[in-house]
């Protein structure tokens, strides 16, 4: 399994999109904050709240997860597995 790992901007950032066989997970620092892609058959846009402060904020800005439905960790765990 290969996996692309990019940076939303062209700005340093910590901010960083992980592709996984067609699913983009997306991390803020070394923490997994949202997922775009399938599971079981339908594609789903989801993201935790932004529980970090201002540097997550501008993470969040900067990956274009703002729109995705918010979930709570339990739920984004479940779904990221």
């Amino acid at each position: 399994m290969a996996a692309q790992i990019c940076s939303p901007t062209w700005s340093k950032t910590e901010a960083r999109i992980v592709t996984i066989r067609g699913n983009d997970y997306f991390f803020s620092r070394n923490t997994c904050v949202a997922f775009c892609g399938t599971v079981a058959d339908k594609y789903i846009r989801v993201r935790v709240a932004n529980i970090w402060g201002q540097t997550a904020a501008r993470h969040f800005n900067d990956m274009g997860i703002r729109g995705f439905t918010e979930v709570t960790m339990d739920e984004f765990e479940a779904i990221t597995g």
